[in-house]
């Protein structure tokens, strides 16, 4: 890249410390993400910060802020570490209880299956919900609130 499209990038990018956010201050789409020549603000941050991208990797936002072109909180990544980390941090629908539009139990009900002695059948059928739903809380596979 030409030392003076990397100017006209980090141009678009309110550069500050680098324990804070850089947010990327042009064009974004409907998902909060920066665009520029026709690719991801921030995958071109971090080739600008960082070097080439490998083939088929991912640049995973460790801040979770979409708009954020900060290097440093940027890292390679794969498919499956980005969804491992958008449920671990709460960013998918389904790990969501009563945030789920699908969810149906409350934060006392989640609490009481996972003090619960009862077998997982025993508990979907009170509860209403599948033996995956019960096992998946009880292995703490879904965010519980």
């Amino acid at each position: 890249m030409e030392w003076f499209e990397a100017a006209q990038f980090w141009s678009q990018v309110k550069v500050g410390p680098k324990w804070l956010c850089w947010e990327w201050q042009g064009r974004k789409n409907e998902k909060g993400y920066g665009y520029i020549w026709c690719e991801k603000a921030h995958r071109v941050a971090y080739s600008l910060a960082k070097g080439p991208i490998p083939a088929g990797a991912l640049i995973l936002h460790e801040c979770d802020n979409r708009a954020c072109c900060n290097p440093a909180h940027l890292r390679v990544g794969s498919a499956k570490e980005n969804a491992r980390d958008m449920v671990d941090r709460g960013r998918h629908r389904s790990s969501y209880g009563l945030r789920n539009g699908n969810g149906k139990l409350t934060d006392s009900q989640v609490a009481e299956i996972l003090a619960s002695p009862e077998k997982g059948v025993a508990l979907a059928r009170r509860f209403e919900v599948s033996e995956s739903t019960v096992s998946m809380i009880r292995n703490r596979r879904r965010r519980l609130h």
